[in-house]
């Protein structure tokens, strides 16, 4: 550095690295930022993780973003905006993402173009757990209103454009518990579900009635 001059060099919670520039020779000792580096992570904790079926594409999802990373080169592709997320997955196709947040909404996400296409208030709680059924037909969520639901995936009419449709989830189950449920996990043949509960037990549901 130059002679009467001081640099430091930060490392913030928020995953940036700052360098500032302190004039010693100066009357009035102060300082001033001289540049920043940005990382292309989260700004928070993550909290959930999922691949896509075919393994070339990773999601993580923190308190403000969900991130789409490939695989391969580990660079971010896609960054959206999202509740406190908690859980997610890839929708079959690997065309939309699913985040169930710390506030009970479901947020469905388009990948090519980034967009929200639905946001869905599932639980009177957080949505600790979602698990996809192996027939890829729908999945389940689990929360702390002391609920699983069912849903399934269906095609409805696009506001937007009127002439197309885009894909939905519709509720059409509500397993009430005795506790919050913390996670659940559909077995091979989708016929029953297990579910943990916050007093340390698992319950053995029905999938299907």
């Amino acid at each position: 550095c130059p002679k009467g001059e001081l640099k430091a060099v930060l490392l913030l919670q928020n995953n940036c690295l700052e360098v500032y520039t302190v004039d010693l020779s100066a009357k009035a000792t102060g300082s001033s930022r001289s540049g920043q580096v940005t990382l292309g992570g989260h700004r928070s904790d993550v909290r959930t993780l999922a691949f896509s079926s075919d393994n070339i594409a990773m999601l993580s999802a923190s308190a403000e973003t969900v991130k789409i990373w490939n695989r391969s080169t580990l660079q971010c592709i896609r960054t959206m905006a999202c509740d406190y997320a908690l859980c997610s997955l890839f929708v079959p196709g690997d065309r939309q993402v699913i985040v169930g947040s710390k506030t009970g909404k479901l947020q469905m996400f388009d990948l090519a173009s980034g967009n929200l296409l639905e946001s869905v208030d599932a639980h009177n709680g957080a949505v600790w757990s979602i698990s996809l059924s192996p027939d890829q037909r729908g999945f389940a969520t689990g929360g702390a209103d002391k609920c699983v639901k069912f849903w399934e995936f269906e095609l409805v009419k696009d506001e937007d454009t009127q002439n197309s449709r885009r894909l939905s989830m519709k509720q059409t189950r509500v397993l009430q518990l005795d506790e919050d449920v913390l996670c659940v996990r559909y077995s091979p043949n989708s016929k029953v579900l297990a579910v943990s509960l916050l007093d340390c037990t698992v319950k053995i549901a029905r999938a299907h009635v």
